[in-house]
Formats: C-alpha cells, structure tokens, sequence
C-alpha cells in the first residue's frame, strides 16, 4: 500500500478548507472586512479615527466593494429561497399522492401483567462451589 506524498496532501486540505469556506459563504465575510479595512484607511486620511470608524460602520457610506458584497449575498439569499420553493413544492407533491389507511389501535399490555412473574428478592443465595 503506498501512501500520498505529504505535499500532495497539504494541497488536498487546502482545497477542501477553501470550499468548505465558499459553501459557507465566508468568502463573502472576508470582502467585507477587506472593505471596511479599506474603507477606515481612506476616511482617517481625511477625520479622525473616530469619525473614520463611525462612517465606516453606519451604513450611509457603503464603497463599491461594500455594494458589490451585499449583491452578492442578496443574489445567493434569493437563490436559495428558489430552492426551497421547489423543495417544499416537491414534499408537498408526495403528500397528495400518498395514500393514507386505516390506522388501528394497537395495545400494549399494562406493567402489571408483564411483572406477574417478577419477585422482588431472589429466591436465596448462589450456590457454593
């Protein structure tokens, strides 16, 4: 049995790292703190870090990478609720073909007659060898 060579596997946990993080959308988070970085840089160039912060975060001021990452993530929302749609059309669909039966009552016997048997001490001692 030969193994891979370690290289070969860094790579492959790489690339299975970065897709776990696209799936997740977390693409979309590191575009985000790229912009507000970018952003807090440009306005205290020109304010105070306190204002530069405080317009960075308050909405009013979105950069063009900021726009560009709230597309994206709406864009993927809609998509996904596209899906949904369809999935719950297709549970729903399932549903209506089912047939349904008579369901009958089933009975369980009671702990009394299951314990008639049962004594609450043993009946003496284990043998002696």
């Amino acid at each position: 049995m030969s193994t891979a060579h370690p290289s070969l596997v860094r790579i492959a946990r790489l690339v299975l790292a970065l897709a776990m993080c696209a799936s997740l959308g977390l693409h979309w988070a590191a575009l985000q703190a790229v912009a507000w970085t970018q952003m807090i840089v440009t306005y205290s160039q020109y304010e105070d870090l306190g204002v530069a912060v405080k317009k960075t975060f308050d909405g009013a001021h979105p950069c063009d990478l900021c726009l560009l990452v709230r597309d994206g993530q709406n864009d993927k929302k809609n998509s996904q609720a596209t899906q949904l749609t369809k999935k719950l059309d297709a549970v729903v669909a399932r549903a209506e073909v089912a047939s349904t039966q008579d369901s009958q009552a089933i009975e369980f016997p009671d702990f009394e007659t299951c314990a008639v048997g049962w004594q609450s001490i043993p009946p003496g001692p284990p043998p002696r060898v």
